[in-house]
C-alpha cells in the first residue's frame, strides 16, 4: 500500500467502518454503499478486500446474520482465496445454524421462514459450503444430513458416499446411510426386519464399492454389518477375504476363524485360513486347515496342492506326494503339480537312501 493511501485510510478509519450505533438506523443498502465506496475509493485492492470481510463481521457483530451471510457470500464470489473472508464464513454459518436450529419449533417474525424454508436456506448454505471444502467429509455428511431431512434420499446417499470417499472411517456418514436403509423400509417392520434390512444396505454397499475399487470403504461396509449382528458369518469371510488382500494376515486369520465358529462347515474359510498360515509359515497349521477342508470339498485340488506344500515344509514327503497327487487327478493338465510330484518322489529316494 503506498504513502497517499495509508494516510488516507488513517484519516478516514473514523467513518470508514460506520460506528456501532448507527447500524440500528443507517440501512442495511446505504451502510453497504457507504462502506463499499470509501473502501474502493482508495484505488488498493487490499482496502477492498478489506471492505469486503469488514462489512459481513459487523452485521455478524450485531447478530444481523441474514445479511452477514448473503455479504459475505458475495465476498468469496468476489475473492474466493480469502482465508479471512473463510473463516468468517464458518463463523456465521454456525451461528446462524445455532439460531435456526433454536427456531425450527418456533414461528420467526423478523425472517418470516417455515421450517420447510428454512431447510432449504440451509440446504443452499450448505451447497456453497461444500463448494468451498469440498474435501470435508463433516460438510458432506452435514449436507447429506439436511437433504434427508427433507426426504432426499438420492441426494443425501450421494453425499453421504462422498464423505465417506474422502475419510472411509468416518463413521456418521456409514452410520446416516443405514439410517436411509431403515426409513425407506415399511414403516410397520419389526426391529429385527429393520435390522435385517440395515445388513442388507450394507453388503449391498461393499459390493458397489468392491466393483468401484474401494476395498478400504468395502472393509467398513462389513464391520458395520459385524456391529449390527455379531454372528454374521459371510459379513467375517468377506472381511477376512478383504484384510487378506491387503496381507493384514492375523486379522484375516481371526475373521476366518470366526467363520469357523458361527458355520463350521463352510469349507472355504478352512481353506483359506490354511492359505494365510501358508504366508506366516504356520506349516503344521495350515495342514490341519487344509485337511478340515478337503473333509468339506474333497473336490477341489488347490486345498490338495496347498496340503502338499504344507507338507513339503516340514519334510513329510509321503504325505506331500499323496496330497500331490490326489491334485493331479483333479486336474491332469497342470504341469506345475506334475513337477511337485516328481519333486516329491526325487526326496522320498533320496530320505530312504540315507
Amino acid at each position: 500500500m503506498n504513502t497517499q493511501n495509508q494516510e488516507k485510510r488513517k484519516n478516514n478509519s473514523l467513518y470508514l467502518v460506520p460506528r456501532s450505533n448507527e447500524i440500528g438506523f443507517i440501512g442495511r443498502d446505504n451502510f453497504k454503499k457507504t462502506y463499499r465506496q470509501q473502501a474502493v475509493s482508495y484505488c488498493d485492492l487490499e482496502e477492498i478486500r478489506f471492505a469486503g470481510h469488514a462489512v459481513p463481521r459487523l452485521w455478524r457483530d450485531h447478530e444481523k446474520l441474514s445479511q452477514a451471510f448473503e455479504d459475505c457470500q458475495e465476498t468469496l464470489t468476489m475473492n474466493p482465496n480469502s482465508i479471512e473472508a473463510d473463516h468468517l464464513w464458518d463463523s456465521i454459518v454456525q451461528q446462524r445454524t445455532k439460531l435456526l436450529e433454536s427456531q425450527t419449533s418456533t414461528n420467526c417474525p423478523s425472517q418470516n421462514l417455515s421450517p420447510k424454508e428454512r431447510l432449504g436456506s440451509a440446504i443452499n448454505r450448505y451447497r456453497y459450503q461444500a463448494q468451498l471444502h469440498p474435501d470435508s467429509a463433516i460438510v458432506q455428511t452435514n449436507l447429506g444430513r439436511l437433504y434427508q431431512k427433507n426426504h432426499q434420499w438420492q441426494e443425501a446417499i450421494c453425499c453421504y458416499k462422498k464423505a465417506i470417499a474422502i475419510d472411509s472411517n468416518y463413521s456418521p456418514a456409514h452410520q446416516y446411510l443405514a439410517q436411509i436403509a431403515n426409513q425407506n423400509g415399511e414403516s410397520s417392520n419389526s426391529e429385527a426386519q429393520q435390522q435385517q434390512h440395515q445388513v442388507d444396505f450394507y453388503f449391498k454397499l461393499a459390493q458397489t464399492q468392491i466393483q468401484e475399487g474401494r476395498l478400504r470403504e468395502a472393509q467398513i461396509c462389513y464391520q458395520q454389518v459385524i456391529k449390527s449382528e455379531p454372528n454374521n458369518w459371510q459379513a467375517y469371510y468377506s472381511l477376512g477375504n478383504l484384510l487378506a488382500h491387503h496381507r493384514q494376515w492375523e486379522r484375516a486369520l481371526d475373521s476366518y476363524q470366526k467363520v469357523m465358529q458361527f458355520q463350521d462347515t463352510f469349507s472355504w474359510a478352512y481353506h483359506n485360513a490354511g492359505n494365510i498360515c501358508l504366508e506366516l509359515e504356520l506349516w503344521q497349521q495350515a495342514e490341519d486347515y487344509y485337511q478340515s477342508a478337503i473333509k468339506l470339498n474333497p473336490h477341489f485340488s488347490w486345498s490338495y496342492y496347498n496340503l502338499g506344500e504344507a507338507t513339503s515344509n516340514i519334510q513329510q514327503w509321503q504325505q506331500a506326494l499323496s496330497a500331490y497327487q490326489e491334485a493331479e487327478k483333479l486336474q491332469p493338465e497342470i504341469n506345475m503339480i506334475k513337477e511337485k510330484i516328481a519333486l516329491s518322489i526325487e526326496q522320498l529316494s533320496f530320505s530312504i537312501e540315507h
